[in-house]
């Protein structure tokens, strides 16, 4: 594979910063922009890093430095409860973001155009699994600032022949992730903590590994396709409760359960169809919930032991 000069926005986050590791591996050349560069010691050396905002107008200095081939684009505000609280943030992130670095793309010719969306956009959906072709109807502001995003990479492609492709991801977990159930519960259970379980437990995910995702992103530098919109999933679903017994089980830990009410948007059920990802792009899930749980604590437990030799 030839060197790719590529551009990872959000790349010292939870998902991207996997993802740069997986491009360098391949020997591509990366730089990264990220608003927050501090206290990651798992950032990859090999990359470059600038510490912006992707709304910035010095993010243009990045395209004009450097003949960037792709635009990996993984900023983004990610919070569902911190978008109900402040949604122009929200929206001026996720929407105006992403049409900023789509005229940067237009402006300066780049070959390809990743966008990392969310299963949010589908929302509350009765019938299981929903396909890439299952009605959109986000029910939390930031499902509907990706969706609005994605209507706009969509129409870079039809209006300038710009090459995209848009991952809708299920709910990735793993190494390296601070919010979300998993990376929530896995953190209190291995510091003696009571474990927040919104509602009854039984709402369900479509849990995909960081790994599995970042090989997907290196997959699709090299492919092409004709469809542009991918469910990244593992067609599975897993019920809250259901995780507990597993963190427990392999932790040894009975934990203490405290129960919480639903927030505003929070998906009941979600489980994603990944068929059309496997036909076009060879790809599927190689790690097992299980695996990947116990890839999860494991990191976790390193984490958690240098803080405490004070590395």
């Amino acid at each position: 594979m030839a060197q790719m000069n590529i551009l990872v926005t959000g790349g010292a986050g939870f998902i991207a910063s996997h993802i740069v590791d997986k491009y360098i591996s391949l020997g591509h050349r990366i730089i990264v922009v990220d608003h927050n560069l501090k206290n990651k010691s798992y950032l990859n050396s090999k990359a470059q890093y600038i510490e912006s905002d992707i709304d910035d107008k010095k993010i243009e200095d990045i395209f004009r430095d450097n003949k960037i081939d792709v635009i990996n684009h993984h900023a983004a505000q990610i919070s569902v409860e911190d978008a109900e609280k402040f949604p122009e943030e929200n929206a001026k992130t996720n929407i105006l973001g992403t049409l900023h670095l789509l005229e940067m793309a237009r402006k300066y010719k780049i070959k390809k155009f990743i966008f990392s969306s969310s299963a949010a956009l589908y929302g509350n959906v009765k019938q299981l699994p929903v396909t890439e072709n299952t009605l959109t109807n986000p029910n939390s502001q930031y499902g509907i600032s990706k969706l609005c995003a994605e209507k706009y990479v969509l129409l870079y492609n039809q209006l300038y022949d710009l090459d995209i492709t848009i991952f809708r991801y299920a709910n990735a977990y793993g190494p390296r992730q601070k919010g979300g159930v998993i990376a929530l519960c896995t953190q209190n259970i291995l510091q003696n903590k009571p474990l927040a379980v919104r509602g009854d437990g039984e709402t369900t995910r479509d849990f995909v590994f960081v790994e599995d995702i970042a090989e997907v992103n290196a997959l699709v530098l090299t492919k092409q396709t004709q469809s542009k919109i991918f469910n990244v999933s593992t067609n599975t679903k897993t019920s809250i409760n259901n995780f507990i017994t597993f963190l427990s089980d392999i932790t040894k830990i009975t934990p203490q359960i405290i129960k919480t009410q639903l927030i505003a948007g929070e998906i009941i059920n979600s489980r994603l169809d990944n068929t059309l990802i496997f036909k076009e792009l060879q790809w599927k899930p190689k790690t097992s919930f299980k695996e990947g749980l116990q890839k999860t604590i494991v990191a976790f437990e390193k984490e958690y032991n240098h803080k405490e030799l004070g590395e």
